[in-house]
């Protein structure tokens, strides 16, 4: 429905398309809300196998505005798995909207491939929240929660790429954010007095 919706639109608004002074960029980023700094990387929040990430997806359209679209959240499954996705509630359907009403918004996530996908059927800009990733800390390794353009297939993407409101493709940068599982201090203790008694074992 988003696609047909933004072909109609594409059809009503191309002749307003004309070219203009240079746009700043649109952007949909991560940003890992919990977590500890992590010591020597200052970019990074710093987890403990078994830990929850919060991940949020947010959208800066400053110039143009978009009727929505679908991407990717890529993230490495072996150090994280999904434990829920939660959309901001700007994309909830309203109960007192009726049923047929096009400004009711829409959104979804599915777990394979991790596609989040957004849209109205009024246009939408500025800056806002998407929704929020939570994910559990399955092992040890460094890693991030980075948002990419979804795939050209329907079956894959069924929502397309993100049209802005003249029915044109919207360029938009995708930034993500880094996260290290770490062991446990009490981890790092034993470690370190296993090393500790074998260097006196090998002086022996």
């Amino acid at each position: 429905m988003l696609r047909a919706l933004c072909s109609f639109a594409g059809l009503t608004f191309a002749a307003l398309s004309v070219a203009g002074p240079a746009r700043s960029a649109s952007v949909i980023s991560a940003s890992i809300l919990n977590g500890a700094a992590c010591t020597g990387n200052a970019a990074a929040k710093c987890f403990q196998p078994g830990d929850d990430i919060q991940a949020q997806l947010r959208f800066s359209f400053p110039d143009l505005k978009s009727f929505g679209g679908g991407f990717d959240v890529n993230f490495d499954d072996a150090l994280a798995s999904v434990e829920s996705f939660n959309l901001d509630p700007m994309w909830g359907f309203d109960p007192a909207q009726p049923t047929n009403s096009f400004s009711r918004p829409l959104g979804f996530f599915t777990v394979d491939p991790h596609l989040v996908a957004v849209g109205q059927f009024t246009p939408f800009g500025g800056d806002g929240v998407i929704g929020t990733l939570d994910l559990k800390a399955n092992a040890l390794g460094d890693g991030s929660v980075t948002p990419a353009a979804g795939s050209d297939s329907v079956t894959q993407n069924p929502a397309g790429s993100f049209i802005d409101e003249h029915g044109g493709v919207l360029p938009v940068t995708f930034q993500g954010a880094a996260f290290s599982i770490v062991p446990e201090p009490g981890t790092l203790l034993l470690v370190a007095a296993g090393m500790a008694g074998l260097a006196a074992h090998r002086r022996v």
